[in-house]
């Protein structure tokens, strides 16, 4: 310390986040004390992100799938001094596994990443119909003849998966398929 200074030690412990009031003093060498406070406000604590998966989407376990229409919102609040950049992926999202990452930066740099990983799925399942026993022309169904329906959903990148098949006749009442039938 120089003439009529005296040595500043730091603090040892950190301040506890959130508001605090600092009060600081000089004495000098014949006890004259002089004394301030100054309001300040702690902030290590990046701002938090919430991620919200709209429809259609169908969750598998640990895996999400999605259409490029599915919206996917996200929002950061900072409760200390507020939000000064917030980061989000370009949408619509391309066909196959997506990871989206969001950030978010509050005014003192504080940051937030939060990642989200779905499946994007725009591609219908593809249908099949087998008939095994035909007339002789190859055109006729004879009561003999079964009828057998299949899908699959296999586009590449991921599926969501076949939920359901139906079937109906001259554009009657649909009817859930399960099984192989034969005309009556």
């Amino acid at each position: 310390a120089g003439a009529g200074l005296a040595a500043f030690e730091e603090p040892s412990l950190p301040l506890p986040e959130g508001a605090q009031t600092l009060v600081y003093r000089a004495t000098d060498l014949l006890g004259h004390v002089a004394e301030a406070a100054v309001a300040v406000r702690v902030d290590n604590t990046p701002p938090a992100i919430a991620v919200s998966i709209g429809g259609p989407k169908v969750a598998a376990g640990s895996v999400t799938y999605v259409t490029s229409a599915t919206p996917i919102t996200a929002s950061a609040v900072d409760a200390g001094v507020g939000v000064a950049t917030f980061e989000e992926p370009e949408y619509p999202l391309a066909e196959g596994v997506r990871t989206l990452t969001f950030r978010a930066t509050d005014l003192l740099g504080n940051e937030a990443v939060t990642s989200i990983t779905v499946v994007v799925d725009n591609t219908p399942p593809t249908t099949t119909l087998v008939v095994d026993i035909k007339d002789t022309t190859g055109t006729v169904l004879i009561p003999e003849s079964r009828i057998v329906l299949d899908a699959e959903d296999a586009p590449a990148g991921g599926a969501s998966g076949v939920g359901s098949m139906t079937f109906s006749i001259d554009g009657e009442t649909e009817v859930e398929y399960s099984a192989p039938f034969m005309p009556r």
